[in-house]
């Protein structure tokens, strides 16, 4: 009895800390206001910006630039300020941090650079956004209402290293409630717990998630981000460079109706080293080839429409509202099929 006694005297008493931990984790997550407060893990698909949240970012040290996220948690553009419907939207564009447009104020990104006739435009691009996590947020989105006339894929040369960590990590896309996945709840510890935890299971071998090299592999995750200037080619090559491909076709099918275009471009100013231009323009005509295969879309080679600095965030591999300009004329001038109109 003294035993069944203590057992259920521990029970309530774990569970009311239990409680009692989940609850300060809500509070410091409603309340926690850092540079990236806008910023969640997303079980639909990896990471996004919260709904309505205040995005705040100082990319640039002293040039802190503060906006707010809009209501369907996409960065806001100059012309989609007035759109209440996913449906409204024309064009979307997604990406990574090039699209996003870290460092600028929104109304210099490409989403916003682009003419009228794009207009409404939607700017789905975050930090770290490579072609499978596109899928699935277009996906998510599409559920919702989305259907654009024109979809802009804008495929960076670290999406290939990003391919391979984000499946090694088991990412899949789980369901889950809005009024958590959409809302500060999504910033709580236990709710980054649970999804990490159900992609580790569904990961290769969850084991090694824990393992030396593992941990070797996130220590020279930045170094080997752009493939192209290594002297040999990184293990994740091959893999990261199927999936990408494969993510870029399924964001295709997802919208049959849509003009599709497909922007490639190369980190600058950075030289390529010999092999990695070979393996560069082998990369191209790959890319060129999985779009050409679809009859509504078009693969636009950007490599060297930034050709130098003054296109680029100062000491930095990101373009600036220079760069964006250069980018989105280059695209409407000799990409877009004026047909589409």
């Amino acid at each position: 009895m003294k035993l069944a006694r203590s057992l259920k005297l521990i029970s309530i008493n774990a569970a009311v800390l239990a409680l009692m931990l989940l609850v300060a984790d809500v509070i410091v997550a409603y309340s926690r206001r850092d540079p990236e407060s806008a910023r969640k893990i997303d079980a639909s698909y990896h990471h996004g910006l919260i709904p309505n949240a205040e995005f705040s970012h100082e990319w640039i040290r002293g040039d802190r630039i503060t906006e707010k996220v809009n209501s369907f948690g996409f960065r806001q553009t100059k012309s989609d300020q007035n759109v209440r419907n996913l449906n409204q939207y024309r064009t979307v564009t997604i990406g990574d941090s090039f699209t996003e447009g870290v460092g600028l104020r929104y109304e210099d990104t490409f989403a916003s650079l682009l003419p009228k006739m794009f207009t409404p435009v939607a700017n789905m691009g975050v930090i770290s956004y490579a072609p499978s996590i596109y899928q699935e947020k277009l996906r998510h989105y599409k559920k919702r209402g989305l259907s654009p006339k024109f979809l802009v894929q804008i495929v960076d040369v670290s999406d290939i290293q990003d391919e391979y960590h984000y499946h090694r990590e088991g990412f899949k896309s789980i369901a889950m409630p809005s009024f958590i996945n959409d809302t500060r709840l999504a910033k709580t510890h236990a709710f980054q717990l649970l999804v990490k935890g159900i992609w580790m299971i569904n990961s290769r071998d969850p084991l090694k998630m824990f393992s030396k090299s593992k941990r070797s592999w996130l220590n020279q995750y930045y170094s080997i981000r752009n493939p192209y200037t290594l002297p040999n080619t990184p293990s994740y090559y091959q893999e990261g460079k199927m999936r990408l491909l494969q993510g870029i076709q399924r964001s295709i099918k997802l919208f049959p109706e849509a003009s599709h275009y497909v922007i490639a471009y190369n980190w600058g100013p950075n030289e390529m080293t010999e092999s990695g231009r070979r393996l560069y323009s082998e990369y191209i005509k790959e890319l060129r080839s999985a779009v050409a295969s679809y009859r509504n879309s078009r693969f636009c080679d950007m490599t060297d429409v930034v050709d130098d600095s003054n296109g680029y965030i100062a000491g930095d591999v990101h373009w600036n509202r220079l760069g964006n300009k250069q980018i989105a004329e280059r695209f409407y001038n000799n990409c877009f099929n004026h047909i589409d109109r």
